[in-house]
């Protein structure tokens, strides 16, 4: 009998207890997409510690969780917080600082926005560019002369709208040590007059060198003003995290630094480069997961081939025009190593595979060394898959691949895929319905700044599959994917592809209240992914970013 009282007393107490749970907040009257399992839609959350303390109708939570902390969602769409698979957060940041050249259709426009700014900051200092149309700027009109007569006392450069054109005036070679001895990047071109002086341009892969002596060429203290406002900037977009596949020891210290001085509001999955040493590093000592629940250390990626539009996609058949036949960046040995040596550390592998011979390569080095890692346990990633054999593809769930498609850049290369190769790679192209059946998964990255950062137009684009521009349907119109699986290519199933799906990705009991509230319905009507905005943005149940 007294065992039976104190069993009583036992359960009355949890229950006192459960009652008498306080939330921080509640956040009423929304319609709450939650995303978990069952795809309910509830009326109210209720918040504690940062984590969803509960679901459910206004009632139900108002009568079981009181505070006096609760706000009107007012009817509102609220989703989970989007996870971009993709973006660089350094250059993201570095160019919200630059002068925005889109609307500059001339020569003297450049110079009048480029003056501007001259005029306000000191000499010595860099001074940007950014956005400037190449169609209405060709390279030909880009003299280094015209920078310099603008000022011989400031580091100019100027970056086209895709990031692959550079003009520089000759401070700015100097301050970058590129001289006319300099040799020529792999996939890019310090370009020169016909008698060897440098003319002032870098096309393809030769404008890393500017971006890499930028970064150099900041102190530790600017750099760490410019990722503060960058990563308040992507609030604005509703993106709560970001896995960041351009991340070195010098950015991970100047995160660290933010989250500890709690100026940094995002959440971090930081992909490393194999080859470069802060992942050498890391092999030393191990992944990094959750410092401080924002910074996570523990992917690491290599690229197989590179854009299909600059024709180095690594494709099983022959480009139209020369180079005919692209040149891989890796092989098969390597990626058995890079995927050998991050499997004994519990690394994530991300391979970037944009042409159909680059994955089916990729597919054949995992399968030489499957016997020796146990693959399902390191949920790799196909990055950037744009051309892909179906056969191929059903490989994927026996692998565990997760795939990784960038929407914005499929669209735009799709106008180019009859010019540059022979056209049955339509059939082959942006297979994305396809690829969550055979893997049951599929995760989006905007590939931010080099792409529009808004995962609103992104999931258009997957739900669509047309350009803003057009009425034009893109072929392949059974590969759309609906409105709730492209949200869960930038919620749920980036928390999976990040090993974190036990505490994001949806909003469910115990995990992060990292959520999106929208001001327009995007699931009664998907065109509306176009003109609905961000009206808060939620992280750990605090009102992070307001529309104003």
């Amino acid at each position: 009998m007294r065992i039976k009282n104190l069993i009583i007393i036992l359960i009355l107490g949890i229950l006192i207890q459960a009652c008498g749970e306080t939330p921080d907040i509640v956040y009423k009257n929304g319609k709450i997409h939650t995303f978990d399992q069952q795809n309910s839609i509830v009326e109210a959350v209720a918040i504690k510690d940062g984590k969803i303390l509960a679901t459910g109708k206004n009632d139900e939570i108002l009568s079981k969780y009181k505070t006096e902390n609760v706000v009107d969602l007012e009817g509102n769409v609220v989703i989970p917080g989007f996870i971009d698979a993709d973006g660089n957060l350094i250059q993201y940041s570095i160019n919200l600082s630059l002068v925005d050249l889109i609307t500059a259709k001339s020569i003297a426009d450049v110079k009048k926005l480029m003056s501007d700014r001259i005029k306000l900051v000191p000499k010595g200092t860099w001074v940007g560019g950014l956005n400037f149309n190449s169609l209405e700027l060709p390279l030909d009109s880009l003299d280094i002369d015209v920078l310099n007569e603008m000022s011989g006392d400031h580091n100019l450069y100027i970056v086209d709208i895709f990031q692959n054109i550079a003009w520089l005036n000759s401070n700015t070679y100097n301050k970058l040590q590129i001289t006319t001895e300099t040799p020529n990047p792999k996939d890019g071109e310090i370009i020169k007059f016909e008698d060897g002086d440098l003319a002032g341009v870098l096309t393809g892969e030769a404008v890393r060198l500017l971006e890499t002596g930028i970064l150099e060429n900041l102190d530790k203290s600017e750099m760490k003003d410019l990722v503060a406002k960058g990563s308040q900037e992507l609030l604005r977009f509703g993106i709560t995290e970001v896995q960041d596949r351009y991340i070195n020891s010098n950015s991970l210290e100047i995160i660290r630094e933010l989250i500890n001085e709690e100026k940094f509001p995002i959440r971090m999955y930081a992909v490393l480069t194999a080859g470069e040493n802060t992942f050498n590093e890391y092999l030393q000592k191990g992944i990094e997961v959750n410092y401080k629940d924002k910074l996570t250390v523990r992917s690491v990626s290599l690229d197989y081939d590179g854009s299909f539009s600059n024709q180095d996609a690594f494709l099983t058949e022959e480009y139209n025009q020369e180079p005919k036949l692209s040149v891989p960046y890796t092989n098969e040995n390597e990626i058995i190593d890079i995927v050998k040596a991050a499997a004994n550390k519990n690394f994530q592998v991300r391979i970037k595979t944009v042409g159909d011979k680059a994955l089916q390569s990729t597919l054949n080095a995992l399968e030489r060394v499957k016997s020796e890692v146990n693959l399902n346990q390191n949920r790799i990633i196909f990055e950037h898959i744009e051309f892909a054999d179906k056969n191929d593809m059903n490989k994927f769930k026996e692998f565990n691949i997760i795939p990784s498609i960038r929407p914005e850049t499929a669209m735009f290369d799709y106008l180019n895929i009859e010019t540059l190769v022979n056209n049955k790679y339509l059939s082959k192209w942006a297979l994305w319905n396809t690829m969550l059946t055979t893997s049951g998964k599929i995760i989006s990255g905007s590939d931010f700044p080099f792409q529009q950062i808004n995962p609103l137009i992104q999931i258009y684009y997957l739900t669509n599959r047309q350009l803003l521009d057009t009425t034009i349907n893109a072929a392949g119109g059974n590969e759309k994917l609906s409105i709730e699986d492209a949200i869960r290519s930038y919620t749920v199933w980036s928390a999976f592809a990040a090993f974190q799906e036990e505490y994001k990705g949806s909003l469910e009991k115990n995990k992060f209240a990292d959520m999106v509230v929208l001001n327009e319905d995007i699931f009664a009507d998907n065109k509306k992914l176009l003109s609905a905005k961000v009206k808060y943005t939620i992280i750990n149940g605090k009102i992070v970013y307001t529309l104003k």
